[in-house]
């Protein structure tokens, strides 16, 4: 029945169908609205039941045109209203035209294996999946990305600038103030090794400039070549003052009693206190206590001279030992010489004592 002509009805589709018949949807010719056509059953053609039928078609057919009107009035709200809040979302969020589902997944996918690549520490990998993100969909948020990645890789310049980048496009929200503390500390960073950099030229400058003075003071000194042999050395008593003989420091007769001395007074001090030290642990034994008074004060008086002659034996040791330094100091000879080469000059500086 479908696209059939019932006089000035043409049947578009199908609406359903009952015990007395099927029901399409049509539209008249003439008058171009749409109507409801009923093809009743070969049974049900009798006058009678066709009257009644009718009846109880005329009512239905008031109940399918309330519920068409109110889809049809839907229909044209949706048609008006949707188109209008699409365009005033698109405007309030001031983003470029948005893209297709396909290039928003394969962004995200995009996103995500960059995040994991970061993750692992692979950081050029990372940008290169941010990089096709965002050329896919152009969010300020992947610059932050690209700019992480670049400042955990140690390329702060190349962070500054997506920094700046993600800044111009978006310079509100957290990310954006963390942008701005990042981006504060590599200014800061680069600004102390710009510092150093010209710090090192500068010593590197100064020794360059010592080199040179050292070269051309060395030149100076040498013979200009002439063909004539070099100045012989000189000798050893032109070259060397010299000095009166004297002992060595170990033949001083002074230092070396202070130090035996010592020696001896340190061992008879550790001797008293030895002896100290027995008679406490006498005694504890001791069957008296008239005996144990007795070795007590005997302790205390051998400990008392054992103090009295090590402290006099480190005087003497450090006195003697005073005494050898300052003889060594006076005896002490120093010897500079210069001796001409073909090459330039040997400088020789001797000691002895």
């Amino acid at each position: 029945m479908l696209g059939t002509l019932l006089g000035n009805h043409h049947v578009v589709e199908r609406l359903g169908e009952g015990g007395m018949g099927v029901v399409y949807v049509g539209s008249h010719e003439t008058l171009g609205r749409r109507v409801v056509v009923k093809v009743l059953e070969r049974e049900l053609s009798t006058l009678a039941a066709r009257l009644e039928r009718r009846r109880l078609d005329s009512a239905e057919r008031c109940r399918i045109g309330r519920h068409a009107l109110t889809h049809l009035v839907l229909r044209l709200l949706l048609a008006v209203i949707c188109p209008a809040v699409l365009l005033h979302v698109t405007s309030a969020a001031a983003q470029p035209a948005p893209s297709s589902n396909a290039k928003i997944k394969a962004a995200k996918s995009y996103t995500d294996a960059g995040l994991a690549a970061q993750n692992a520490g692979d950081h050029d990998t990372a940008i290169t999946f941010y990089s096709k993100a965002y050329d896919l969909v152009p969010h300020p948020i992947l610059l932050f990305n690209i700019a992480q990645a670049h400042r955990l890789a140690g390329r702060d310049d190349e962070a500054a600038d997506f920094y700046q980048r993600f800044l111009a496009t978006k310079p509100t929200g957290p990310e954006a103030r963390i942008a701005r503390d990042l981006l504060a500390e590599i200014t800061k960073r680069s600004a102390k090794a710009a510092r150093e950099a010209e710090e090192s030229r500068e010593a590197e400058e100064a020794r360059k400039t010592e080199e040179a003075r050292e070269a051309t003071r060395v030149s100076e000194m040498r013979e200009p070549s002439t063909g004539r042999e070099p100045p012989s050395p000189l000798p050893r008593d032109a070259a060397e003052p010299s000095r009166p003989g004297r002992s060595p420091w170990y033949r001083d007769v002074l230092g070396d009693v202070l130090v035996l001395g010592g020696t001896a007074s340190l061992a008879l001090g550790g001797f008293a206190y030895s002896a100290a030290r027995e008679d406490v642990y006498t005694a504890n034994n001791a069957q008296t206590s008239y005996r144990y008074m007795e070795l007590l004060d005997g302790a205390h008086t051998k400990r008392l001279v054992g103090i009295v002659f090590a402290s006099s034996g480190v005087i003497l040791v450090g006195t003697g030992v005073l005494r050898f330094v300052m003889v060594n100091r006076r005896s002490e000879a120093h010897r500079i010489a210069v001796t001409p080469t073909l090459g330039g000059g040997l400088l020789t500086w001797t000691r002895s004592f």
